[in-house]
Formats: structure tokens, sequence, C-alpha cells
């Protein structure tokens, strides 16, 4: 009885499990986005950059990075590193905004030259603009 609740247990997860590659989807490495729903960014907006298995940018007072995985449209960012400047009050605001973003951020949908990150429930977190 408990061999067969086990494989039971095992096939469920099998079933469900994604293949997870390290790295940016294809659609978004080597692109670079600016971000548009900050309306509070100061003194300017944050980038977010999608390279091999890292997203980089510039957070409104520090540059940033962190690793990246994806399932499809699907999105893991690892810890986010930064440099550690300190700004005036409303660029590191925007700073604050941005990392709470990445870390809520579990997918992603692109459309008409826009990127939107996207928490587990598939509410919006932040979008972006292509910038190159």
């Amino acid at each position: 009885m408990i061999r067969t609740g086990l494989v039971a247990i095992l096939l469920a997860a099998c079933a469900t499990s994604e293949t997870w590659v390290a790295g940016a989807p294809p659609e978004l490495a080597g692109q670079t986005w600016i971000r548009t729903d900050d309306e509070q960014a100061a003194p300017h907006p944050a980038t977010l950059r999608f390279d091999d298995a890292r997203i980089t940018g510039h957070a409104g007072c520090n540059r940033f990075f962190a690793d990246v995985a994806h399932a499809g449209a699907r999105l893991r960012i690892g810890a986010i590193g930064a440099t550690r400047m300190m700004c005036p009050p409303p660029a590191m605001a925007t700073e604050r905004s941005l990392f709470a973003a990445l870390e809520r951020a579990s997918a992603y949908r692109r459309d008409d030259g826009a990127l939107t990150l996207l928490d587990a429930n598939g509410a919006t977190v932040a979008r972006f603009t292509r910038s190159d």
C-alpha cells in the first residue's frame, strides 16, 4: 500500500514538472528593456537586459544582476545582487520598486514591443518597452 502511494505521488510530480532551462528565454536574449509603469521613477526609469544566464540592468541608482531560468513563458529569477551606492530618495524608491517586481515575477508576456512581467497568479508586476 505504501509503495503504491509513493508511486502515485512520483507519477503526479512527473506529470506536472516543467523543464527549466538556465538562461534567458530565446525571444528575450540580448534585449534591453526600459520600465514604463513606474510613474514615480526618478531621475530615470529602470532598465532590464536579458543575457545568456543572467539579467542585468540599472535599477534607478545601482547596477544589478541575477541568474535567470525559464520554462516556456515561466521565469525563475535568482537572488538579486547590486552595487551599493546611496542615491537621492526618489532613485532609491525606483530601485526598491524594481527589485520587488523582479522578486515577484514568475512569468512573462511579450507583445508588440512590450514586455510584461507577471506574478504566480498572472497579475502584472512590471511593464517594459524595448530600448534597442
